[in-house]
């Protein structure tokens, strides 16, 4: 890739997933506000616009894509790009966020991890599947 707004080019390229099931690379591409996909020898197959700001995804081990956003939002979308869910706002209260949720990880139970950035306060939620 190279800098620029067109197929396989980057505005800050920030966290990459790599789904070995179906064989393909997710890019988020910050600034750009999209999830670029790859396959594995680097040829652009999609595109993923609804999203802001795309900071950091997981896919769990039943192909639910987890993506935290720099909007103070948390998407969930299925592997073929449909939005399932999405929540968040600001604020310092338990289930909103303070800085960009930047971090997002998914345990086996099926509780989700939101990580912070730093800048206010160093945190992490825990939201627990019920």
């Amino acid at each position: 890739g190279e800098e620029g707004q067109g197929p396989g080019q980057f505005a800050l390229p920030h966290s990459l997933w790599v789904d070995d099931e179906r064989e393909r690379v997710f890019v988020m591409d910050r600034e750009n506000n999209r999830i670029q996909i790859f396959d594995f020898e680097g040829v652009y197959m999609d595109v993923w616009k609804d999203v802001e700001m795309p900071m950091d995804m997981y896919i769990d081990a039943g192909g639910v894509v987890y993506v935290s956003e720099a909007g103070s939002r948390i998407s969930i979308f299925s592997l073929d790009g449909e939005l399932l869910s999405r929540w968040g706002e600001d604020g310092p209260a338990p289930g909103h966020f303070e800085d960009a949720p930047h971090g997002i990880w998914v345990d086996s139970r099926g509780d989700l991890y939101v990580a912070e950035v730093p800048v206010i306060h160093n945190r992490i939620q825990k939201f627990a599947r019920v």
